[in-house]
């Protein structure tokens, strides 16, 4: 690890300076195919949240064991959930169009755009609605966010499969909002160093921390998707003519 954190500023730095044509950081291929567009919500639904209420509303240890060992094939459930939907749909089978366009085209195939917009709205209601719900049982029960996410007495032996859970979802939400701060500042300075967004670097990324402490930082990367989803689907136009 101490590898990798040494490394890896230095790959960034290196990576930054070499891409900063929009044609190297948008592919001609950037459409998805349209069932999993349309079924994303319900794949990310049955597939991650499922198994992660499961984990804490259950109290059979048997079924919550099951549900922490489900929760660690996630993405692969996500892919099957909407694999299967679109099946019963007949649209997984559809003859998907190639894009073979040139980069930058305002004619550039987008039938994918609905089907992510309606996604990332969905999930910032349900983000937006969870975020709210924390805040509003905190007050009720004078809480705090340290008592509900922050790990206490972590070197003490763990006595029950749910104070295990408990720890495990604290770990984790942690390094999960630290991540999406990260991961949504370095695709605010992305689209702006391409030429994709005229949005400065700063006031973007203040932007999207601010938003996620009113509204969480879930709904707040999910709204930052939605934004980056069109100008890298062409559909918007920040400094590209002036590259």
């Amino acid at each position: 690890m101490l590898g990798v954190g040494m490394a890896f500023p230095i790959i960034f730095a290196v990576e930054c300076l070499s891409s900063h044509s929009s044609a190297h950081f948008i592919p001609t291929t950037r459409a998805i195919p349209k069932h999993v567009a349309d079924y994303l919500f319900i794949g990310v639904i049955l597939g991650y949240a499922v198994p992660t209420l499961s984990i804490f509303l259950i109290d059979d240890s048997v079924v919550k064991q099951l549900a922490i060992f489900l929760f660690q094939f996630a993405p692969i459930l996500v892919i099957g959930v909407v694999k299967a939907c679109a099946c019963l749909d007949g649209t997984a089978f559809q003859k998907q169009t190639e894009d073979h366009k040139e980069p930058l085209t305002k004619d550039d195939d987008t039938r994918d755009l609905l089907g992510l917009k309606n996604f990332y709205k969905r999930m910032f209601a349900v983000c937006a609605s969870i975020h709210f719900l924390i805040i509003a049982t905190m007050l009720i029960t004078n809480g705090s966010l340290s008592r509900f996410f922050l790990p206490r007495n972590i070197y003490d032996t763990v006595n029950s499969l749910a104070r295990g859970s408990e720890l495990f979802f604290q770990a984790d939400v942690v390094v999960l909002c630290l991540s999406m701060a990260v991961w949504g500042s370095v695709a605010v300075f992305d689209v702006y160093r391409t030429g994709l967004s005229n949005v400065k670097p700063l006031d973007g990324i203040a932007l999207f921390l601010v938003g996620s402490v009113i509204v969480g930082p879930g709904a707040a990367l999910h709204a930052l998707w939605a934004w980056r989803e069109t100008l890298m689907a062409k559909t918007s136009f920040g400094r590209v003519n002036e590259v």
